[in-house]
């Protein structure tokens, strides 16, 4: 993503007084995309939002709502006919028959059933099936893959005969041993309890089925996070996710306050000491590749000085809205990815314009100002171009998004 560089105001990491509410109260009308000048602005920023929320989270901590410590691709099938095995072939869709309702001509959209017109692909549970339509009204088996974690939806390719399936992976459901515990599961050097970063991953297969009977694996991807939609426009697929990485400190502070007769001034210097010795990538997400011979590579998000990275003016938040566009079709595995510091966002996405629509505001915001309303930020991107994205301009309307 590409826009002008500004200077962005550092908030600077405050000592625990008597009055921690955040200093920059303004319910402004606008807001605009502003870029990160280094990885130090980006993680301070993220820092001080950890503080604000800790403090109002301890701050409330005597209405006892229950807080507590954390610490706690093979494939088979038969061979079918299905006439023609490339996809599409002399069957139109729209004309022939039916595929996805998308909400936009030209933007294909990720569901869970797709067809080609010689096949239809359908996700059950943790598989993938793929089913021959050699006369309309007939069906034949072609084969059943196993897709790792639950299956949400897929796209299909038809120039290079890929289907791109995301599913979802419960972190606590990682065995012992698998290489992806360690690398988003730890020990707290402090507590000894064990952490998770995030719940959930997010996981991109990539599968060849050139051979409906015996589809491919191609590659394998994860993201640290919540897959939210995919599109594809042409041969460009661009996925929008959302991760909020939660540090120990963010469910520890509560031991030390129980047991320190719920001294929340001594609380709150601790969670501060604790903060400021983390790292960025405490904070921002990570992305996993599996390769051919099964290790995990690590992936940073926080490449090129994290110019990559842009907060909304007057905004607090502390997740990771990304929007990144992946070439997934072909033989190498090569992404562009742009980051917005957000609270949980809704996209939106056209031909050539992408939306991105995220509250202003997080939780803890409204614990010092009840009285300030709802207010939605509203981003919109110029995707005309395969592979990269172009900021066009933000806005700001009163209430909340309900739903695409």
């Amino acid at each position: 993503m590409r826009l002008s560089h500004v200077a962005i105001p550092l908030l600077v990491l405050a000592a625990c007084t008597d009055s921690d509410a955040p200093t920059d109260h303004v319910q402004s009308r606008t807001t605009q995309l502003v870029e990160y000048s280094s990885c130090s602005a980006l993680e301070t920023d993220l820092k001080q939002m950890v503080i604000h929320e800790l403090d109002a989270d301890i701050d409330r901590a005597d209405w006892s709502w229950g807080y507590g410590v954390a610490g706690e691709g093979d494939s088979n099938g038969a061979a079918g006919g299905a006439g023609d095995s490339g996809m599409g072939g002399g069957r139109q869709e729209g004309v022939d028959y039916s595929g996805t309702n998308n909400q936009v001509d030209g933007v294909d959209e990720a569901d869970f059933v797709k067809t080609d017109g010689y096949h239809i692909y359908t996700l059950n549970g943790n598989r993938l099936h793929i089913m021959g339509v050699p006369q309309f009204g007939q069906l034949t088996a072609e084969s059943v893959t196993q897709i790792e974690g639950y299956p949400y939806q897929m796209l299909l390719d038809s120039t290079t005969n890929r289907a791109v399936v995301f599913s979802q992976i419960d972190v606590y459901s990682l065995p012992d041993g698998h290489p992806l515990k360690q690398l988003v599961g730890y020990t707290d050097s402090e507590s000894s309890d064990w952490y998770w970063r995030v719940k959930q991953l997010s996981k991109i297969t990539v599968l060849d089925v050139s051979d409906r009977t015996a589809p491919k694996l191609v590659r394998e991807l994860y993201y640290e996070g919540w897959y939210q939609t995919a599109r594809k426009v042409n041969d460009s697929i661009r996925v929008a996710g959302y991760a909020q990485i939660d540090p120990a400190v963010i469910w520890g502070w509560w031991g030390v306050w129980d047991g320190n007769h719920h001294d929340k001034d001594a609380t709150k210097r601790w969670v501060r000491r604790r903060v400021d010795a983390m790292q960025l990538s405490d904070f921002i997400p990570m992305i996993y590749v599996r390769t051919p011979d099964g290790h995990f590579a690590t992936n940073s998000l926080s490449d090129s000085s994290c110019r990559q990275f842009y907060r909304p003016s007057d905004s607090h938040a502390r997740g990771i809205t990304s929007i990144i566009s992946f070439d997934l079709l072909h033989d190498n595995v090569t992404w562009d990815a742009d980051h917005i510091v957000s609270n949980y966002s809704t996209v939106y996405s056209s031909t050539d314009t992408m939306v991105v629509a995220e509250t202003a505001h997080d939780w803890w915001w409204y614990w010092w100002f009840q009285d300030d309303m709802d207010q939605l930020n509203i981003h919109a991107f110029d995707i005309s171009t395969p592979g990269q994205t172009h900021y066009i301009g933000s806005g700001r309307v009163d209430g909340m998004v309900l739903d695409q």
